[in-house]
């Protein structure tokens, strides 16, 4: 058996493990706008550079870390996880795998084997390279108060 034959087949079993779908946003472009009478900010809309199928794996290990503020009264946790895609973008998907990058953010939208999933943020913090990759991996993380 081949080297891509292998790849391929890894490919296709992984696509079927996808149940979950989410999209992925990047900040928009242009300034932010101050509100003279609040005195609030409004930032550009963020821009979808992908939206379809997707799977979120958390790692409850060394890697996930509590961090405590400057302030000293409150306490941040944090779970590393990573957000697994397609090599390739799927059918029905919309943007591009390839579009994806560091501070990203990334909205589940089903989660139907989890549906307490849904909703729940993770920031791109980095990506996994591979040579034979089966699965595309990038680092996440999700802050929780």
């Amino acid at each position: 058996m081949s080297i891509e034959s292998l790849i391929s087949d890894g490919r296709i079993a992984f696509d079927a493990l996808m149940t979950d779908a989410c999209i992925i946003t990047k900040p928009g472009v242009g300034p932010a706008v101050i509100n003279e009478a609040t005195g609030a900010y409004t930032y550009p809309a963020r821009v979808p550079v992908y939206a379809g199928p997707c799977r979120i794996q958390v790692k409850a290990d060394i890697n996930s870390n509590v961090v405590e503020t400057n302030a000293g009264d409150r306490e941040w946790t944090y779970l590393t996880a990573q957000l697994q895609l397609s090599v390739r973008t799927p059918p029905g998907a919309t943007g591009s795998v390839d579009a994806v990058d560091v501070d990203h953010i990334c909205e589940v939208t089903a989660a139907p084997h989890s549906p307490s999933l849904v909703g729940a943020l993770f920031n791109i913090q980095g990506t996994y390279h591979k040579s034979q990759a089966v699965y595309q991996r990038f680092r996440v993380h999700e802050v929780v108060a």
